[in-house]
């Protein structure tokens, strides 16, 4: 007996529009593809409210590097096409993920500015290779964008831009950029609604950061010759990566998490008290110190550490562990705080301890036992040294609540 269940087609009963959701679940190149399935599917790719492009879809892993210009010819061909034939009324984002190995690309330009006539929500660009970019003026004067990420690994082209107009961008990611005070002033007044920056790899050239309005500011991997001031007191969130940036840090009276990475080698390390003082008003503080220079200034400067009076949660990482002194004179001035994380990371080492060395210890801490409920070591490897770290706790704590200890590996 014939199953007409099974021979029914029951995707051609499906509403345009739902097969246009589903195609928009596709790599832009296997959406593309789908035109030769019969007469009706042959332009509902072209409704699809994003255009998403990655070379690595169209670049064999096996190929070799005198072939590379011909793949990087047909991706470029197939994207100009594409965003040509559109007849989706807007965009709702596009992204682009280009590997240019042959460090020119007059296109992506064309592509910015193609995608730029369906008014965008989002824009992701990623180029992962150097070549000269020119950034058409209009990216910066576009009404519909609430997201934009420039990643160039790359030197990239621009103007100063004599106005900037992004009454809806929310969220905003630069990468290897140079950041003066005329670019910080001009996106800080003509970005209404920005709540999310996000510094990558910038060299900042600017003396303050100041917003009222910023709520997430993330700064990675940031170079500066002078000392920068980040005065913002709308921030919620924090993330600071710090090795040849110098920064002080004012009027952070909304800030509730923050992750504070500071490597200090053969350069004046930050002054960590005024670090410290702008952080004081955070719940959960992580906080990751590395380099001896950094560690004696933070030894000399603790004395002046201001009261964290809401954290609850700490998390110490790198030469502050091979010192647990000085996470003990931290702890004096965290009266309420409830968790402790220690991440101890080869090959850092820890002193050797024996129950003998507690007449030794410079100043005993003394934490009630409703206050510390949990202390969590996270370890990479060599489990003796994560038995020495608990040796030390015992050693400054009279009371502990539970403590967790768990192998992560890398």
């Amino acid at each position: 007996m014939k199953n007409d269940k099974m021979d029914n087609d029951w995707i051609s009963d499906l509403h345009d529009s739902l097969l246009i959701h589903i195609l928009s679940f596709l790599k832009i190149k296997q959406a593309v593809q789908t035109c030769v399935l019969s007469k009706r599917w042959r332009n509902l790719w072209t409704f699809i409210p994003c255009r998403h492009f990655d070379f690595a879809d169209f670049f064999p892993d096996d190929v070799d590097y005198d072939d590379i210009k011909e793949y990087e010819m047909k991706f470029e061909r197939f994207v100009t096409a594409v965003l040509r034939k559109q007849d989706t009324p807007f965009l709702d984002s596009f992204k682009l993920v280009y590997d240019n190995r042959d460090g020119e690309s007059n296109a992506i330009t064309e592509w910015i500015l193609c995608a730029l006539n369906w008014k965008p929500r989002m824009i992701y660009i990623y180029v992962d290779r150097y070549m000269m970019i020119d950034l058409p003026d209009s990216l910066f004067d576009c009404k519909s964008l609430e997201k934009m990420t420039l990643q160039f690994e790359c030197f990239v082209y621009y103007k100063p831009f004599e106005t900037i107009n992004l009454p809806s961008l929310k969220k905003l990611e630069l990468s290897n950029w140079t950041i003066d005070d005329y670019l910080i002033n001009k996106l800080m007044s003509g970005c209404p609604v920005l709540e999310d920056l996000t510094l990558r790899g910038c060299t900042v050239a600017t003396h303050i950061i100041s917003s009222n309005k910023l709520k997430h500011v993330f700064i990675d991997d940031f170079y500066s010759r002078e000392r920068i001031m980040i005065s913002i007191p709308s921030l919620s969130s924090l993330v600071i990566h710090s090795e040849k940036g110098h920064i002080s840090l004012m009027n952070m009276s909304s800030l509730v998490k923050a992750r504070v990475m500071l490597f200090s080698y053969n350069v004046i390390p930050n002054p960590v008290h005024e670090i410290l003082k702008g952080l004081s008003n955070a719940m959960n503080l992580e906080f990751i110190l590395s380099g001896e220079a950094a560690k004696l200034i933070l030894k000399k400067e603790l004395s002046n550490c201001p009261t964290f009076k809401n954290l609850k949660s700490l998390h110490v990482d790198g030469y502050m562990i091979e010192d647990f002194h000085l996470i003990a004179l931290f702890l004096q001035h965290t009266p309420n705080l409830e968790k402790l994380t220690l991440r101890h990371r080869e090959p850092h080492y820890l002193p050797n301890v024996k129950p003998s060395a507690s007449k030794k210890i410079p100043m005993k801490i003394t934490i009630k036992r409703k206050h510390i409920q949990l202390v969590e070591i996270i370890y990479e490897a060599n489990h003796k040294r994560v038995d020495q770290l608990v040796e030390i706790l015992r050693i400054y704590f009279k009371s502990i609540g539970k403590i967790y200890m768990h192998l992560q590996i890398s």
